[in-house]
């Protein structure tokens, strides 16, 4: 679908099915639920390449190449990583007419070792896609059968206070043209895409806004926000004046994006993680956290400071349902009133 007002809403809809759906524990894994509810959207036509020849990791490296006509780069990677699994256990060789339960169960339990249950369905679910897409009758796919139990999701441990002021000490003195972007990432705590995509003329000076409308992916294209939607948010004074310098700092145009590369590239994050964010929290003996956890820390410190979820939410683009079960009972502990 084109980004329309009508995809928006479609999405929206198709959005509200997929979080009730996680909150029934029953989340369709290989999507064809919701693709269902796509406007003129056809089957996928199973692909009928079972041949007593052909093994899982045969099947699944063709099953790659049809969905990377249809997904963005960095969702191909979970498919290639999968791929890489199978090949180095040895169980992707295992013939497609000869997959039963027992294998199954066997690849099971290797994928299962150090990830969540979560990241194990959705490995499952696309194991569990690639057969059928094959042609594999779902009476005789054995995944279709895998039952994996879930677990209480946990937050990631945010940064502290202390160790934000370490990271930013050493962006200063080793790394100080990215010093900006990682500030402005614990203060915002936009999605990694969201403030890679900014450009100059997504701020209002006249009212101390900035709109956060894009993404930018690992292939630098510009693609919608993760949920559609486009928010405003109001800048902090400290914010505001740190951009305010940067503006007067550079030579900039109005479509420029605001944070780059010192080589004024727009910053692809898996890169930015390896050369400069790994080895600054290496240098302030910090445990290793993503970048993406400058989102969580924030997230953290502003419902800890008392502000309340649905106005944190609307900062970072959380649902507030996602707010209040990923995030709020883990910070603040409600204390039982005397109510009689």
């Amino acid at each position: 679908m084109d980004y329309t007002k009508q995809a928006v809403a479609v999405g929206e809809s198709i959005g509200a099915r997929i979080r009730l759906d996680i909150l029934a524990n029953d989340f369709d894994y290989t999507l064809s639920r919701y693709k269902a509810l796509l406007p003129h959207s056809k089957p996928v036509e199973p692909q009928k390449v079972v041949e007593d020849s052909n093994t899982l990791a045969d099947v699944f490296k063709r099953f790659i190449a049809f969905k990377s006509k249809q997904l963005y780069h960095r969702s191909i990677n979970q498919y290639q990583t999968l791929l890489k699994h199978l090949s180095k256990s040895g169980l992707g060789n295992v013939r497609i007419t000869k997959l039963d339960t027992p294998t199954a169960n066997k690849i099971v339990d290797y994928l299962a070792q150090d990830i969540t249950p979560a990241t194990l369905r959705a490995r499952i679910g696309k194991l569990s896609a690639c057969l059928s897409w094959a042609g594999v009758d779902d009476s005789k796919n054995p995944f279709k059968k895998v039952d994996i139990k879930s677990q209480s999701r946990k937050p990631p441990l945010p940064f502290t206070k202390q160790e934000i002021q370490l990271i930013l000490d050493v962006f200063d003195a080793r790394y100080p043209h990215y010093y900006d972007y990682v500030y402005f990432r614990f203060c915002v705590g936009a999605r990694t895409g969201e403030i890679n995509a900014l450009t100059w003329n997504d701020i209002d000076w006249k009212n101390n806004t900035i709109t956060i409308s894009k993404s930018l992916s690992a292939k630098r294209e510009i693609k919608p926000t993760k949920t559609g939607n486009i928010r405003t948010i109001v800048l902090s004074d400290d914010v505001l004046n740190l951009l305010k310098m940067m503006w007067k700092r550079g030579k900039f145009t109005p479509t420029d994006f605001i944070f780059t590369t010192p080589a004024r590239l727009a910053i692809i994050d898996h890169k930015f993680a390896r050369d400069y964010w790994r080895p600054a929290l290496a240098i302030a003996k910090i445990p290793y956290r993503r970048p993406y956890i400058t989102r969580h820390s924030f997230v953290s410190h502003a419902l800890s400071i008392g502000i309340p979820p649905t106005d944190v939410s609307a900062v970072t683009g959380h649902h507030p349902v996602t707010m209040l079960q990923f995030y709020y009972g883990h910070v603040k502990s409600t204390q039982l009133p005397k109510l009689y």
